[in-house]
C-alpha cells in the first residue's frame, strides 16, 4: 500500500538482507507520501502490524475499499447519507490527488532476486547477537591493566 503512495517499492534504498528483516521485525515501517488519507493509512498500518492476528482480514480491507470507491464517487458509503466520516474521507482523497501525482512504475531489473522466504530463528538469532553484544561489553568493563 504503501508503494500506490510513494510510487516506490518499500525499503528501495535499503539492502535486502538479515539486517533489514530484524528492523522490520522490530517495527520499522516504509514511508507514505505527504498528503496520503489518514484512513488509507491506518488501514495499511494495520495491514503491517506485527501481531498477524491484528492484521485485517481480506473480507474486510475488500469492504473498506468499496466503501471508500463509494464514498469517491459519491454514492451512499456504509454509514449512510454522507456522515461527517464520510465527507472527511472523500475531502482526504480528493485533497492527495491535488498533491501525490499520478505514478509510473517503470520496473527495473534487479541484480539479485528477492524470494519470501522463512529465516529461521530470526527472534533467537537476534537475541544470540545482543547477548553476544553485552556478554563482550560486561568483560570489558572488568577488563583492566595493571
Amino acid at each position: 500500500m504503501t508503494e500506490v503512495s510513494t510510487g516506490r517499492p518499500p525499503f528501495k534504498d535499503y539492502p535486502f538482507d538479515i539486517s533489514l528483516a530484524l528492523k522490520i521485525n522490530k517495527g520499522l515501517r516504509p514511508e507514505f507520501a505527504e498528503g496520503t488519507p489518514e484512513c488509507y493509512i491506518k488501514l495499511a498500518n494495520q495491514c503491517m502490524d506485527n501481531d498477524s492476528s491484528k492484521r485485517p482480514r481480506i473480507k474486510r480491507i475488500q469492504a473498506i475499499l468499496f466503501n471508500w470507491r463509494n464514498i469517491i464517487q459519491g454514492m451512499q458509503g456504509i454509514l449512510g447519507d454522507s456522515s461527517a466520516g464520510e465527507i472527511k474521507i472523500k475531502k482526504e482523497f480528493e485533497a492527495s490527488d491535488k498533491i501525490i501525482p499520478i505514478f509510473t512504475t517503470t520496473l527495473q531489473k534487479h541484480q539479485e532476486v528477492y524470494r519470501s522466504q522463512p529465516i529461521p530463528n530470526l527472534i533467537n538469532y537476534d537475541d544470540e547477537v545482543q547477548k553476544k553484544s553485552s556478554n563482550a561489553t560486561d568483560s570489558l568493563e572488568n577488563f583492566s591493566i595493571s
